[in-house]
This record gives structure tokens, sequence and C-alpha cells, in this order.
């Protein structure tokens, strides 16, 4: 069995030792991304996991993207970003950003003018 602890600040965040190694493992509804040094303990989690749920588990490899994140990963090192989710969101939005209505030679803003609090 999983002994497996949540961690104090991110509640979908599960920490500990499975067989003497170190386990992260994230739970998002219905992903699990899990971190650990050695690709077998993965392997045996996900077993574990997979004998638990009633439908079946879809291993996917090496994260790549995850709920918006990008993850890098390396021998050397994990880099996470968030720039496709930027892309996505500015290709989506930034013409209407960048044509704003100008009034006076100044943006408009949906804010009350200052004097209008005095």
């Amino acid at each position: 069995m999983l002994e497996l602890k949540p961690a104090g600040h991110e509640p979908c965040l599960y920490a500990g030792l499975y067989k003497g190694e170190r386990v992260l493992l994230k739970r998002q509804v219905d992903d699990i991304e899990l971190a650990t040094a050695n690709p077998m303990t993965a392997q045996m989690v996900f077993d574990e996991v997979d004998d638990y749920l009633t439908f079946p588990f879809k291993r996917m490899g090496l994260v790549t993207l995850f709920n918006g994140i990008d993850v890098e990963q390396t021998r050397d090192y994990i880099k996470i970003s968030v720039e496709t989710y930027l892309e996505r969101v500015c290709e989506k939005h930034m013409n209407e950003w960048m044509t704003l209505p100008r009034t006076q030679g100044k943006l408009t803003t949906p804010l009350p003018n200052r004097k209008e609090f005095i």
C-alpha cells in the first residue's frame, strides 16, 4: 500500500518513501503525475495505483505538458514554464487588448477617476 502523505501547502500533492525511494505524486481530478529518481519505482507506484482504480489507467510517459504548464525534463534538471499557455491566451485575446478604444489620447480604464471619490 502507498503510504504517501499530503503536503501541507498543496492539497493535491503527496510525498513519502516508496520502497526506500522518495516519491512525489500530484493528483488533478483524473490526472496523476509522479516524480521519482528511478523509473522502476515509478512503474511500481503506477501498478499499485492501477490496482485501486475501476477504470483503465493510461500511462503517458514523461510529462511535457500538464494543466497548462510546460515541463522540460533532462538528466540534469526539470524546467517548468507557462509559455504555451501564455501563447494561447495572447493568440486569442491580444488583438482586442491592443485595440482598446482611446479617449483624448489616453487609454480608457474600467475604474472611476480619482476625482469621483472626493
